[in-house]
């Protein structure tokens, strides 16, 4: 599939990673196992430098860098962008629509963001062949998480998260960082790749490197 290659190699300049598999494995078809292996092989991409303007709306302006996820009943840090291209309102909104459906626990709603037979990539490559699948799928991610950063790289959304407990789930990493890229195409996304991110708040030392697994992202 075109798109499963296309963000497959999508390049990002983070390094660490706060996320890992999926407790459960979707009963779906899996991709060509050329498109499994170049999952498991593509190295960290940069992101894309173009800078041509664009005409849709713009993402929510750039702050300081976000502070560690806020105790309960505060207000949640700011989402802040990097890059040179916005990130497009619309899908923006998809994006936070998904976390969101995650975060409450939501699978239904969560797996209605997606298109038929999208694509979702983390230790393994498999196909949302229908709604019932997606359902199954989304409800396999153990962790909740706050967007703290999202940017374009390429025709992706990228989005960071920091983890935390989900309804009905056992986050296995929560405070750690994780992200995720997007591929959204009329309204419904057709590829959900786990990628890695930065697992330091910035302006703080990165934690030692593990060999330790967390759960998705949320």
């Amino acid at each position: 599939m075109v798109r499963t290659v296309a963000v497959l190699a999508i390049a990002l300049v983070a390094t660490g990673c706060g996320s890992g598999g999926h407790r459960a494995a979707a009963p779906a078809t899996t991709t060509d196992p050329a498109a499994a292996t170049t999952a498991s092989s593509t190295t960290a991409p940069a992101p894309a430098t173009d800078t041509t303007e664009t005409t849709t709306e713009a993402a929510p302006p750039t702050t300081t860098a976000p502070a560690a996820p806020p105790p309960t009943g505060t207000a949640a840090p700011p989402i802040t962008t990097t890059g040179d291209t916005p990130v497009p309102g619309e899908l923006s909104k998809i994006v936070l629509a998904w976390s969101a459906a995650i975060n409450r626990n939501d699978n239904a709603a969560a797996a209605d963001l997606f298109a038929k037979d999208a694509v979702v990539a983390q230790s393994s490559v498999f196909k949302l062949v229908d709604r019932a699948t997606a359902v199954l799928w989304n409800d396999g991610l153990p962790c909740a998480g706050t967007v703290v950063e999202l940017q374009m790289v390429q025709q992706a959304v990228v989005a960071t998260f920091v983890l935390g407990q989900r309804p009905n789930h056992q986050c296995d990493a929560p405070g750690h960082r994780a992200g995720a890229a997007f591929v959204i195409e009329n309204g419904k996304i057709t590829l959900w790749q786990q990628v890695p991110v930065s697992d330091a708040t910035p302006g703080t030392p990165a934690p030692p490197a593990t060999t330790t697994q967390s759960g998705p992202v949320a």
